[in-house]
């Protein structure tokens, strides 16, 4: 069934009497290609209407406007029929607007990919780049210079679309836009895991460059974590981006776990560490916060711990809703921290985590982290806290006994062997222990388990 006509071809010409008549069937027909009407369309074209719109370009370009053409119009929307009679007619696949914007950048951003295919078969160049011109008081550009058609892509998360430009239009994955951002950085900055997993499958013959994103400092494996994009995050680390990259305030990808509070908050922990090549759980920001300080002390209530005073925290506001200005106190991930090479020797307003895993706990409190530390060493100094709470006293001698006790006696041989295999290994390769030929009993042994 024809769809309802929106041009009236036995009436154009009164009504456009006294008017420019090509201005007249070049908008009506951009009008046409926008609304899907194949017959007036026809009609259109028949009565002498431009399949590139020149006239009404023309007149938009003179009145300080952007403008579609009649194939942008078409395939924006998703009529390839009409698209298909655009071509027939001599449309170019590559006419741009005022930008340099061309009818593939359209489709793909629109996620037409049926529509992208029929461009591509026609000669549009899947690489093709806006222009990053745009003179003062005039149409602002719609999109940033150096945009490709991969760019449009991902950003929208068209995967389908990004698979048929690699594949059939041989786009380049590692384009850039005028500020330096590809394809992968769009999607991942943007959450869009099926885009960067799409976009990591297919570069895998061919490395793209894992840059940061000007203006937040992001890496791909920043924003995946800061998203919460579990599967986008290991895939990155299998492809063997950097994992201890620090953003301008000195955050890695880890700390940007230590904060994301989504539901993926400590899977994406645990992919870090156990998948992140050479990762260093100690490194610390620009403040001197390491990724242990964020999940291992009870924040008093006092002035912020630390905050992120740059674009990059209020970018992630809708993914990370902790307050990073305070930290959380969570014994499972601090337990697996140590496990894996994270330096108890820490302090946060001048407490020790040690001051306050011996002193500072509350009744319904286990000791976890105390024996997961004591498994971690042969000795420390015990530290000294002034005035406990009168419920606390009895609670912090056992400990102390218990630690006296402990340190005044030789450690046994097997926990002196442990504490050199880990020191062999170093934090960097803990991660590793699962490859060592031996029972998987020693190997909870030595990663603290028992």
């Amino acid at each position: 069934m024809s769809k309802k006509k929106l041009h009236n071809p036995l009436n154009f010409f009164q009504e456009n009497r006294g008017v420019n008549q090509q201005k007249a069937l070049d908008t009506a027909l951009v009008q046409c290609c926008l609304s899907g009407d194949d017959d007036a369309v026809i009609d259109l074209l028949q009565k002498g209407a431009s399949p590139e719109g020149e006239a009404y370009a023309m007149a938009q370009i003179a009145s300080g406007e952007n403008f579609k053409r009649p194939l942008m119009a078409a395939v924006m929307n998703g009529h390839k029929k009409i698209a298909q009679l655009l071509l027939d007619n001599g449309a170019d696949p590559c006419g741009v607007n005022r930008y340099h914007v061309q009818p593939i950048h359209l489709a793909a951003h629109a996620g037409h990919r049926d529509c992208v295919t029929l461009l591509l078969n026609a000669g549009a160049n899947a690489n093709a780049e806006t222009s990053d011109f745009n003179a003062p008081g005039v149409y602002k550009k719609p999109f940033r210079g150096g945009t490709t058609p991969l760019h449009m892509a991902a950003k929208l998360n068209r995967s389908d679309c990004i698979e048929e430009l690699v594949q059939r239009g041989h786009a380049d994955l590692d384009k850039k836009d005028v500020i330096g951002m590809n394809c992968l950085n769009t999607a991942c900055q943007l959450g869009h895991e099926e885009s960067a997993l799409t976009i990591l499958r297919l570069s895998q013959e061919k490395k793209i460059a894992a840059k940061s994103s000007i203006g937040t400092g992001n890496s791909p494996l920043h924003d995946c974590v800061r998203c919460g994009l579990l599967k986008a995050t290991k895939a990155l680390l299998d492809y063997g981006v950097e994992v201890n990259a620090a953003n301008p305030t000195g955050y890695t990808p880890l700390h940007f776990a230590m904060i994301q509070t989504s539901d993926a908050g400590p899977d994406l922990i645990r992919t870090l560490i156990l998948h992140g090549r050479d990762i260093e759980v100690n490194l610390p920001n620009r403040k001197g916060l390491k990724p242990l300080h964020l999940v291992a002390f009870k924040s008093d209530g006092g002035e912020h711990f630390h905050h992120v005073h740059t674009i990059e925290y209020h970018m992630s506001r809708d993914h990370i809703t902790l307050d990073p200005g305070r930290p959380r106190y969570d014994p499972e991930l601090t337990c697996f921290l140590l496990q894996y090479g994270a330096d108890f020797n820490i302090e946060y307003h001048g407490r020790s985590l040690l001051q306050q895993e011996i002193y500072n706990k509350d009744d319904e409190d286990d000791d976890v982290i105390l024996d997961t530390i004591l498994r971690a060493t042969d000795s420390f100094e015990i530290p000294y806290h002034p005035s406990p709470r009168d419920s606390q006293v009895s609670q912090i001698l056992e400990r102390l006994t218990m630690l006296k006790t402990l340190f005044s006696n030789p450690r046994p041989l097997q926990h002196l062997c442990r504490l050199r295999i880990r020191r062999l290994l170093r934090p960097t390769r803990l991660n590793r222990v699962g490859e060592l030929a031996v029972p998987d009993r020693l190997k909870e042994y030595i990663l603290l388990k028992c």
